[in-house]
């Protein structure tokens, strides 16, 4: 591949595209195995009480994380949140729960905190667009920042971090609850 500083040409700058595109679609499919690999969080299943220290202790419960027991849904909610070295459980006054039968016996309900989400506005060079991924290819293109089915304009940081490219040049705006 020709160095950046040395295209001179169309013919250059295609090759060097074209070897940047591959390395992004290799990142992709890895990115993509990875995902298909981690155990997604059922909103709407219950939970026993072995099964969110397991996710506790194996930091797949995101801080903020609110737990709530199927026989006391509104009196006995758990939060997960940091301390020192950990994650750990605390009662709505800040306190660690006393480990009960009734704790340990009861299905829980798990309710992830919501991330907020961004729309990355690409500098004017670029024409003004948006970052938008193609859900099908996850390809990225700048474009608008209607949101469809098959394309994607509104990302979390968390994602914003995961992009196999640099995403400092983009204007970061938060999407407004809709």
């Amino acid at each position: 591949m020709t160095k950046l500083n040395q295209i001179k040409s169309f013919k250059d700058w295609q090759e060097a595209f074209d070897e940047v595109k591959r390395a992004v679609d290799e990142y992709h499919n890895k990115f993509r195995e990875e995902l298909e690999k981690m155990k997604k969080i059922d909103e709407t299943k219950q939970y026993k009480f072995n099964e969110i220290i397991r996710m506790l202790e194996d930091s797949e419960l995101p801080k903020g994380t609110i737990l709530t027991s199927e026989l006391y849904p509104n009196s006995y909610p758990l939060i997960v949140e940091e301390a020192l070295y950990c994650d750990t459980l605390f009662n709505k006054s800040g306190d660690s729960p006393e480990l009960s039968s009734r704790l340990i016996r009861n299905s829980w309900t798990i309710k992830l905190p919501k991330e907020d989400k961004y729309y990355l506005k690409a500098p004017e060079s670029f024409g003004s667009g948006y970052l938008n991924r193609n859900v099908i290819t996850n390809n990225y293109t700048i474009f608008t920042k209607s949101e469809t089915k098959l394309c994607k304009t509104k990302f979390t940081q968390s994602e914003i971090d995961a992009m196999p490219f640099d995403t400092s040049f983009f204007k970061k705006i938060k999407v407004e609850d809709e």
